[in-house]
């Protein structure tokens, strides 16, 4: 009540109601990934923790890809989803009759949902398939970040890790020995004449 600001992400101002709204679509998605009605306290209490760990994560994440140019492209997440091997699809409820995630029954999903009535349908189905829609909204959501931070965690290990030729040439100049045999003479040691 009467707070503003939750807290502060790289430098941006969390509002409570933009943590609330991301709040509630974790809350809708449990609820319906998991076919219940309410979540008890504690349950709500882990949520609103796993939301913010996930708002920090992703905001951070979205700030340094942004800054050297990194995106997830449209047509990335279609690869995905038309693949189905991400473990994230098979949670969904678009799977065939042995349970593996079928692109085509989330197609025709979608293309029902899109020319769906309010009207035509009772209040609890419509309810459902809105649901449904929006479980399907966040794991598509999910995918792409999960796409970004493979493909930044990939960049960074590349810069890590040093390439072949770099690895051979310090392996070379730990093994090589060179023997070298050395004379000194003092500089009192020459006469006036050779000076």
């Amino acid at each position: 009540q009467g707070i503003q600001y939750v807290g502060t992400i790289a430098g941006e101002d969390i509002t409570a109601m933009d943590f609330q709204d991301e709040l509630q679509v974790y809350t809708d998605v449990v609820k319906f990934a998991n076919q219940i009605q309410d979540l008890t306290e504690e349950d709500q209490n882990s949520l609103k923790d796993e939301v913010w760990a996930t708002m920090v994560h992703n905001r951070i994440l979205e700030k340094e890809a942004n800054a050297i140019g990194l995106t997830v492209t449209d047509a990335e997440v279609r690869d995905v989803i038309e693949r189905g091997t991400d473990p994230m699809l098979a949670r969904t409820p678009f799977n065939n009759a042995e349970g593996a995630f079928d692109a085509d029954l989330l197609k025709d999903f979608l293309a029902f949902y899109s020319e769906i009535d309010a009207e035509t349908v009772s209040a609890q189905e419509y309810e459902y398939y809105r649901s449904m829609y929006n479980y399907w909204l966040f794991i598509e959501k999910n995918i792409k970040s999960d796409l970004l931070y493979s493909k930044y965690s990939a960049l960074v290990n590349g810069a890590i890790i040093s390439n072949p030729v770099a690895a051979q040439d310090a392996f070379n100049n730990r093994i090589m020995r060179a023997d070298v045999l050395m004379a000194i003479l003092p500089y009192s040691s020459l006469g006036d004449d050779e000076a």
